[in-house]
């Protein structure tokens, strides 16, 4: 691991994954390297309830330096005081192409199930079938989509009839980059396998840029 903000050279067959997140953050019993060098992936997760997460923790981040950005100014902002980070991290590709991977963008099924993920485990309405490759435990495995920007607590509160109107096209998170506007992505792991394995796979290729407390 290093810490830096020098420019990071992306290594031959691997893709950068960049998380915005604050020192703060990680848990005061915990620490983002253990004994023997490995990641601890514990201290990156989060918690429930999230876009693509509904019931258990899992792992977000995303493939542009941008949307890390936009969450470090976020992190900034939750933990004043504290130094905001972005965590880049080298992951060989074929790690990538070993590992089932689903996609959802912004349209109906997007909808619903950021919906449900806000909202939590309903057991009187649990998630349907069609959702099984973003969130069956043993088959949902890493999922990729556009971000929702909408607060939580007012996505929680939408009653299902309303889903679909309630949410909309501008709620995604939109980034500005070199090429011009677009949608932000989300590089999302739901397995807890799948995040432990990348956790040994990544040691000695993550770096964090240190940014000043507020900034």
């Amino acid at each position: 691991m290093s810490l830096s903000r020098l420019p990071l050279p992306l290594l031959d067959g691997h893709i950068m994954l960049y998380k915005g997140r604050s020192a703060a953050e990680i848990p005061r019993d915990s620490s983002l390297l253990d004994s023997e060098g490995m990641v601890n992936m514990t201290a990156l997760a989060s918690s429930s309830q999230c876009d693509f997460n509904q019931v258990e923790t899992a792992w977000y981040f995303s493939r542009e330096e941008e949307t890390g950005q936009v969450y470090r100014s976020f992190a900034a902002v939750r933990v004043l005081g504290a130094q905001p980070w972005i965590l880049k991290i080298q992951v060989p590709q074929t790690f990538l192409d070993s590992t089932q991977r689903a996609e959802l963008w912004y349209g109906r099924d997007w909808k619903e199930f950021v919906w449900r993920s806000r909202k939590g485990e309903i057991p009187s309405d649990p998630m349907p079938a069609k959702f099984d490759e973003y969130a069956k435990p043993g088959i949902a495995k890493i999922v990729e989509g556009h971000v929702c920007i909408k607060a939580p607590t007012v996505v929680s509160r939408t009653k299902k009839g309303d889903v679909q109107f309630e949410m909309e096209e501008g709620h995604c998170l939109v980034i500005q980059t070199s090429s011009g506007e677009r949608k932000a992505t989300q590089f999302v792991i739901i397995d807890r396998r799948v995040a432990r394995d990348l956790g040994r796979l990544i040691r000695g290729k993550i770096h964090i840029d240190v940014y000043p407390p507020n900034s």
